[in-house]
């Protein structure tokens, strides 16, 4: 993931690095990786390289000198600022939305991970309505470009299989935090039983039992 090859972001342990994304395509490559996961923050969103045709130019360039790909992005923007708890600024987040992904589009990013965690996190029956019917109307979009959206979340697996199960296979499906389910304390069998045919994205870390990122 962009971010884990540089030093901390402001003491942050997930953050786009500002000063050190060009360089990391290098190290990814000198490592033997040859994937990456992009990292998109809501704050400064719309001067992230992604965001731009000079960014994206710059990408591509640097995916193709170091071998490099790009198949998925951790949308860490909207869990930041989630459109389903901002009223005043929803229209808006779509509309970031809809751009990030028509940008996802144009770099062949296929995976767009909304994390359903921390400030993003459902919190009552209405916010998983919102989510579920507003992202649903996105389905002919995602499949005109071609993308999925992956979602992560702390629900327990039969909860979370019961929430996938809403959405079109064709264009969603579960992310799946190894480290996050560790610190949750659930079952990987447990998990993989109840909604392990949804999930396209899988985030690899360490995790104490109740412990934090």
């Amino acid at each position: 993931m962009q971010g884990r090859l540089s030093p901390p972001v402001d003491g942050k342990i997930q953050a786009f690095p500002w000063h050190h994304w060009e360089e990391e395509f290098q190290i990814a490559a000198e490592d033997s990786f040859e994937i990456m996961e992009w990292t998109l923050d809501q704050e400064r969103l719309y001067e992230n390289p992604l965001m731009s045709a000079t960014g994206r130019a710059r990408i591509k360039k640097l995916m193709s000198q170091h071998g490099i790909k790009i198949p998925s992005l951790t949308g860490d923007c909207f869990m930041q600022a989630p459109f389903y708890k901002s009223p005043a600024e929803r229209d808006s987040l779509l509309n970031d939305l809809k751009n990030i992904l028509a940008a996802c589009g144009d770099l062949t990013i296929r995976i767009v991970v909304i994390p359903l965690l921390d400030n993003g996190k459902l919190e009552n029956v209405i916010q998983e309505k919102d989510v579920i019917e507003t992202l649903r109307h996105l389905t002919n979009t995602l499949r005109e470009l071609k993308i999925k959206i992956s979602f992560e979340s702390e629900c327990e697996p039969e909860k979370l299989a019961s929430f996938i199960e809403q959405f079109d296979e064709s264009c969603f499906g579960i992310n799946y935090d190894i480290g996050n389910s560790a610190s949750y304390g659930y079952k990987p069998d447990e998990e993989i039983s109840a909604y392990g045919h949804r999930i396209i994205n899988v985030h690899v870390k360490d995790r104490l039992l109740g412990g934090h990122l």
